[in-house]
């Protein structure tokens, strides 16, 4: 990225004698720093350009979405100033102190922090019927067609053999097959990657402000489970079942019995999806030397064996024995060795 541009806009926006302190970065290559003047702070994040059309890391999407959420009384933050064509984002600070990171303290209630997060989902769920923003829809989106990273990386990964012609539209025409036996899910809004890291906790806000919502430029448009399943089927940790029963309940009760009965139907499904998808991509970074998602494979094998214990699975479930993978057993990967075993076509 040109630091040049990046100096110009600080200076433009009155920052230019800031402090900067790095925050982060993410594998989209998006970069996140701190400026610091006198007793003020705030964001500045460097992203692609939006000419560039990366899914998800759009500039003029996070400012339109950030207006819709604050519009909706949540705690998105404010953008001070905008670049889309140089992919320059300055935004209010929400601190340093994430819900991953309130799920480290010994003192925090973990039960109150997931419930602080469902309720956000609630209301998201009351109030974004219509998809007034024109997202994206998540039926057909990267990120849905990306559950069939399962069978392009992890499974060749484990077999040790490149996989056969037509395995993996076989794989997603089951998957048309449970969807079609499913009731017509309810659309709404979705963050699209909704889990502690990318919530923050605001000590001086109240009720539904005290969760500072970031990360939110790639929301789609689709199945209301979803945002839920990032939250407590999140690949990162192992959330209790009593906090996952918990928030569920609570979302329940959010819900007419119709609406509960959709939810429910599909919330097994896409918490299966997002695990296949996941288990993929871990092998998928792995081979570009992102290793990150590797130690997280264990759980993903443990979540995904009891994914398939639904009724509506049991076709998935019955597919991927039929091809040799057992999760009850430890993944072995050879990432030299893999690489040959990779088709062309691996999404």
């Amino acid at each position: 990225m040109d630091d040049t541009l990046k100096q110009q806009f600080i200076r433009d926006f009155g920052w230019e004698n800031a402090e900067e302190q790095p925050v982060g970065a993410d594998w989209s290559g998006r970069r996140i720093t701190r400026l610091r003047l006198g007793n003020r702070t705030s964001i500045l994040m460097q992203s692609p350009p939006d000419a560039n059309g990366i899914p998800g890391h759009k500039v003029d999407d996070f400012v339109r979405i950030s207006t819709y959420l604050r519009g909706l009384k949540l705690s998105a933050p404010q953008v001070y100033a905008a670049s889309p064509e140089e992919g320059l984002l300055l935004v209010e600070d929400f601190g340093t102190q994430t819900y991953h990171d309130l799920l480290q303290d010994p003192g925090v209630s973990h039960a109150a922090t997931y419930m602080n997060a469902t309720d956000i989902l609630i209301h998201l769920y009351r109030e974004t019927g219509e998809n007034t923003l024109s997202l994206p829809l998540y039926t057909g989106s990267h990120v849905d067609i990306g559950k069939r990273r399962i069978i392009d990386w992890f499974v060749p990964a484990v077999r040790g053999f490149k996989n056969e012609d037509g395995l993996s539209q076989y794989y997603m025409n089951i998957w048309s097959d449970i969807e079609r036996s499913l009731p017509m899910p309810m659309q709404r809004f979705l963050h699209g990657d909704f889990h502690p890291h990318n919530l923050m906790w605001i000590e001086e806000a109240d009720g539904n402000g005290r969760t500072g919502i970031v990360d939110f430029q790639g929301a789609m448009y689709g199945s209301s489970a979803y945002d839920l399943v990032n939250l407590l089927e999140d690949a990162r940790r192992d959330v209790p079942a009593g906090i996952q029963n918990m928030c569920l309940l609570s979302m329940q009760q959010s819900m007419s019995r119709e609406d509960w009965d959709v939810f429910a139907a599909w919330y097994p499904v896409l918490a299966c999806q997002f695990h296949c998808r996941i288990i993929g991509q871990a092998i998928r970074l792995a081979l570009q030397g992102k290793t990150h998602l590797m130690e997280h494979i264990p759980l993903l094998q443990r979540q995904l064996q009891s994914d398939l214990l639904h009724p509506s699975l049991w076709p998935m479930e019955a597919f991927l024995r039929h091809i040799g993978l057992d999760f009850n057993k430890p993944a072995r990967i050879n990432l030299e060795a893999l690489r040959p075993l990779i088709r062309g076509d691996a999404v």
